[in-house]
């Protein structure tokens, strides 16, 4: 059924003992995966004897169906599907810690999972509870949180608190304990753990919530870990590298003393969500422990996705960009027996000139044009972005052009136009002497009035105030609006309507408006309690990923590298690779191996205190680290053709961005001309 290379046949077949696979780009883990989870099967296992887990529900729901596909083939297991359809064990590891408290929460005397928290209602929740905090503070402890935290970092401290509650509430070597920090948290502990206790009365979860009482249930009840460590025979773990030190912790305690039942999957050299506490130094880890407990390391180094002319260059740059990692860089061979071009560098001028970004946005708009000359379509080309907020300038660019574009890209729900329209009629309706809110809703698609008329209306007399203006002279268009603003209170409900029956306009970007309808449909919402969280979201970044553009065969693809994780492409660009990976450097720093620390000001100084400066240095180390290995990802999306774009002067662009990493990579190493050549 399976055409192996030797490697994976050892890695798919080879059970009783620990295994760890370093599976590099495009090496058919997954492949891998299903063969095991079958050869666990022909062993006599149940599905309900296989934890399997994976990082996203859409990789948990592909490996679904190419096991349910592989056992169709397989006519002695076919009995086996409905099992694995419907089996609980077969998914992320958030959908197993959600089955743990669902089944054994009430030995916590949790209440029934009702929901999962969405960020919406987290914020509106934490901002209740960060006020109560404010108001039951002393104005003497008030004075004293504002000498060591601006007010503008008072806010996020508090939800870093929230966040790290429960390692910030345990005993704390002496010398971890500034006084500043533990100060500051002592008053605000009891609202934490009330707001704790407030959600889960209400059946409300969120995803580290189910994490930590997952590994509470089985730390501290005895029955329950060795019921299942007995039940799972067997523990698949996909996407190894994304793992965090809970998640390891939890699956630690269903392994229990027989390490044989372990086996882990994929590549540190791809770990790249440290945001979501991944910590890429498991990997490494858990391979000793597996060859201590007489297990093997397993390498998967043949790429099935890219040619070997450019695995070769893109092997060259790895080489360089792992030099002095603490992640050994493992080179690898093409399973592809095709001819391709190698790797392409386009130089750019952009010396003395003021915006390098513009320079290399021209020089990336000029490389499309003949990549079209040469032949090549337009469909078949994705640009890869460091991050999303310049996706929208290239896409305008390349629209000029006539090209037709599909963007990928997490950002904030509240910079979609459709969305920001909404707020502005909302604003409108309930205070329509808001200049400014009545005028961009009257231009937006709802109304739609030319610039010209508005001007119009904004110069008449100004005896007359604007919101009458408007409605006296668009009367029979927006008789409507007024009417509704002036009842003594509007729902939402009649709010959205009102503005539905009366325009013949319905949101171009409808995923973000059925977002952001969401939160809203919770509860009865009224006008007024409605803008106040609505600027809340706003100002808390809620983020939504959304999809624009043309979803034509002939549209090129622009995204994020981390939305293409996963993904292949046929012919890729690399670009905005002139600005600094992005960097923060909050108030309070946490590390799950490592005493928390906190800044503090004194007078116009900011402090830094010995602990703080110990985590500052290891985070900007591991993010620069994870900076590389976010590039190492993005070159290996490509199965054609990898583009990258340098400038020719690196004077002004900053260290540790891609352009110097790349010009470091390169130099000596490839040709770097100003044309474009190597598309066939």
């Amino acid at each position: 059924m399976f055409n192996f290379t030797e490697a994976q046949r050892f890695a798919a077949l080879t059970l009783g003992m620990p295994l760890v696979v370093t599976a590099a780009a495009g090496s058919g883990k997954t492949t891998v995966l299903v063969a095991r989870y079958l050869e666990l099967i022909k062993t006599g296992l149940k599905p309900s004897q296989i934890l399997t887990v994976t990082f996203t529900n859409d990789a948990a729901e592909q490996l679904r169906h190419k096991i349910v596909q592989a056992l169709e083939k397989e006519l002695s297991l076919s009995e086996l599907i409905p099992e694995v359809t419907r089996s609980r064990f077969l998914g992320t590891i958030h959908s197993f810690c959600f089955y743990l408290i669902e089944e054994f929460g009430s030995v916590l005397q949790l209440p029934p999972i009702e929901q999962i928290v969405s960020d919406y209602q987290f914020q509106v929740a934490i901002e209740k509870a960060y006020g109560s905090w404010l108001h039951s503070l002393s104005h003497e402890q008030i004075s004293y949180l504002l000498d060591l935290v601006p007010r503008t970092e008072l806010r996020s401290l508090f939800h870093s608190f929230y966040q790290s509650r429960h390692s910030l509430s345990q005993p704390m070597p002496v010398l971890s304990r500034q006084e500043s920090l533990f100060e500051i948290f002592s008053t605000a502990e009891p609202f934490l753990f009330e707001l704790e206790n407030q959600l889960y009365q209400r059946g409300l979860f969120r995803f580290d919530d189910l994490e930590h009482l997952s590994l509470e249930l089985l730390e501290n009840h005895s029955a329950i870990r060795q019921r299942l460590q007995s039940q799972f025979k067997a523990l698949l773990i996909d996407e190894f590298q994304d793992t965090s030190q809970n998640q390891w912790a939890l699956f630690q305690w269903l392994i229990g003393k027989d390490y044989s039942k372990l086996f882990v999957v994929g590549d540190p050299k791809q770990s790249i969500y440290s945001f979501r506490h991944a910590d890429v130094s498991l990997f490494s880890e858990v391979g000793r422990l597996a060859e201590s407990s007489g297990g093997k390391i397993c390498e998967l180094s043949t790429n099935f996705r890219t040619h070997a002319r450019l695995i070769a260059d893109i092997n060259r740059i790895g080489n360089s960009l792992f030099e002095n990692s603490v992640i050994p860089f493992q080179p690898m061979t093409s399973g592809k027996q095709i001819e391709g071009p190698s790797l392409t560098i386009h130089s750019f001028d952009c010396e003395g000139i003021k915006d390098k970004k513009e320079a290399e946005l021209q020089a990336v708009l000029s490389a499309v044009e003949q990549y079209q000359k040469n032949g090549n379509s337009p469909g078949d080309l994705t640009l890869l972005f460091r991050m999303g907020d310049r996706i929208e300038t290239y896409a305008a660019a390349l629209k000029d052009k006539q090209l037709a574009v599909q963007c990928t890209q997490t950002r904030s729900l509240f910079s979609h136009h459709d969305i920001l329209d909404l707020v502005h009629y909302l604003k409108a309706l309930a205070n329509p002497e808001d200049a400014f809110s009545l005028s961009a809703f009257l231009l937006s698609p709802w109304i739609k009035i030319s610039f010209k008329e508005l001007a119009r209306l904004r110069e008449g007399p100004e005896s007359i105030p604007f919101s009458e203006r408007v409605e006296q002279s668009l009367l029979q268009k927006i008789d409507w609006f007024f009417l509704l603003s002036k009842l003594p209170r509007i729902s939402l409900r009649q709010a959205l309507f009102s503005l539905m029956e009366n325009s013949d306009y319905f949101p171009f970007q409808s995923e973000a408006f059925l977002e952001w309808l969401k939160p809203l449909t919770e509860k009865s919402y009224y006008l007024k309690e409605v803008l106040q969280d609505l600027d809340l979201w706003k100002r808390e970044g809620i983020l939504f990923k959304s999809h624009s553009g043309q979803g034509s065969a002939d549209a090129i693809r622009l995204m994020t590298v981390h939305a293409s994780k996963g993904l292949e492409f046929e012919n890729v660009f690399l670009v905005d690779s002139l600005r600094r990976a992005p960097t923060q450097l909050p108030t309070l720093l946490t590390h799950p191996k490592e005493p928390p620390a906190m800044k503090y000001r004194r007078g116009t100084e900011t402090i830094m205190p010995p602990q703080y400066e110990i985590l500052k240095n290891l985070k900007e180390t591991l993010d620069g680290e994870e900076s590389r290995r976010i590039l190492y990802v993005a070159m290996t999306r490509a199965k054609t053709s990898l583009t990258l774009f340098l400038p020719k002067e690196l004077k002004g662009v900053p260290q540790g961005s891609w352009a110097h990493l790349l010009s470091d990579a390169v130099a000596g190493s490839f040709p770097i001309t100003p044309e474009i050549n190597g598309f066939q």
